[in-house]
């Protein structure tokens, strides 16, 4: 009977012992910091690739360098305000550094203003994309001729380092939808391969429009 008693007793110690720590920990949870640290306004991104082929017969080797910068600015500069920038500059040397070839990506330059809490207009360079599929997309329009340098095959890096389409853009939100219109006009008539030009002629060849509206008809269902 003693013996059962000492057991009975320990079991409760053991649960207070618990609840005093679930206590402690629900404190903790109270007491932590709701504060969030804000993302930066720069970030890039800078990769360099140095690689030597040796040739067949022993009759000696080639050397690559590539050096790729990728760089983005996103900067809310005034109440309902912000800008965004976002390019990539792929350069690649063969042999002597003398030989030299570089292609500049401006992939996003706009400004946007969003007056009203659920509507924003967006005006510059934007790199639009339609379409949820991880490669193909058949209502990703502005796709055709936008990529200047292939720094990857990777279906998600192709759609993310191409050429923008200089636009104007609205888009109004509500609480279970959205639409948007834009137009794209046309700035050239052919693209220009030139490593830093802006290349308008590439994207923005032809007048074009888009509508774009998406509505949640159930938690399954949003065409």
């Amino acid at each position: 009977m003693r013996a059962l008693l000492l057991v009975l007793l320990a079991a409760a110690a053991a649960q207070v012992r618990a609840a005093d720590d679930d206590a402690a920990a629900l404190s903790l949870a109270d007491k932590a910091p709701t504060t969030t640290q804000a993302a930066r306004d720069w970030r890039v991104f800078a990769e360099a690739v140095w690689s030597e082929s040796a040739l067949r017969g022993g009759t000696g080797a080639e050397h690559d360098e590539h050096l790729f910068l990728d760089v983005h600015y996103d900067k809310t500069f005034a109440p309902a305000w912000r800008v965004v920038f976002a390019d990539l500059l792929d350069s690649h040397w063969r042999e002597r550094f003398s030989h030299q070839s570089a292609v500049n990506t401006v992939i996003d330059a706009y400004v946007s203003w969003q007056w009203r809490p659920d509507q924003i207009a967006d005006l510059g360079r934007i790199n639009t994309r339609y379409g949820v599929a991880l490669g193909y997309n058949p209502t990703d329009y502005f796709r055709a001729n936008a990529i200047r340098s292939i720094i990857s095959i990777d279906p998600a890096s192709l759609r993310e380092n191409r050429l923008g389409s200089v636009m104007i853009r609205g888009q109004t939100l509500w609480t279970a939808g959205s639409f948007t219109a834009l137009y794209s006009p046309k700035l050239a008539d052919r693209p220009n391969e030139s490593a830093f030009s802006p290349d308008f002629g590439a994207t923005n060849v032809r007048d074009r429009w888009l509508l774009a509206g998406s509505h949640e008809i159930s938690k399954n269902l949003n065409p």
